[in-house]
């Protein structure tokens, strides 16, 4: 019996389809819980650091290389800063999506975590020790899909767990 379930979503609302299905699967397993989750990338950050040594003798001296440089360094975003911001957007993406489960009687929660999607969806899985990942896959194919790749096809091939791959709607194979 299903008992704990992974929506890995991405922010688009076609990522969001997969929620139609999850509330199907739900229904039949009550009761179940359903984590959300969302993987971004790491931000970079501007952190001031573009600067370079101005002279030999003066290594510790720093000249901004260009007015974007200056302005960078009198006005640095910090990295920890840019991801409260980016965990807060992801957050806020995956909110509908926690009201229509709530709606449904479905008890979901949300996860944000930095990285790699295919390999942090295929690691919180194993560790969260889910039954099933639902997710929906982009439908790309051709050119589109080896240059951007598939990451419903590597959580697929990097699992041990059951895998739900939803077509997008209005999909033609």
């Amino acid at each position: 019996m299903l008992q704990k379930i992974l929506v890995p979503l991405d922010g688009s609302a076609l990522a969001e389809a997969a929620i139609d299905y999850v509330k199907e699967v739900a229904r039949r397993c009550d009761p179940v819980e359903v984590t959300l989750l969302q993987v971004v990338r790491l931000p970079s950050g501007q952190t001031a650091s573009v600067s370079r040594p101005m002279h030999g003798e003066f290594p510790g001296k720093r000249a901004p290389a260009s007015t974007a440089d200056a302005e960078i360094e009198a006005h640095p975003i910090y990295r920890e800063q840019e991801m409260a911001s980016t965990r807060s957007a992801a957050e806020a993406s995956m909110a509908s999506a926690v009201q229509e489960l709530k709606k449904a009687s479905i008890v979901a929660r949300t996860v944000v975590v930095f990285g790699r999607p295919a390999q942090e969806i295929v690691d919180y899985a194993e560790k969260g020790d889910f039954d099933l990942i639902v997710m929906c896959t982009h439908g790309r194919s051709g050119m589109q899909r080896w240059l951007l790749g598939s990451v419903a096809d590597k959580v697929i091939r990097g699992t041990r767990l059951p895998v739900l791959v939803v077509r997008p709607p209005g999909f033609a194979p």
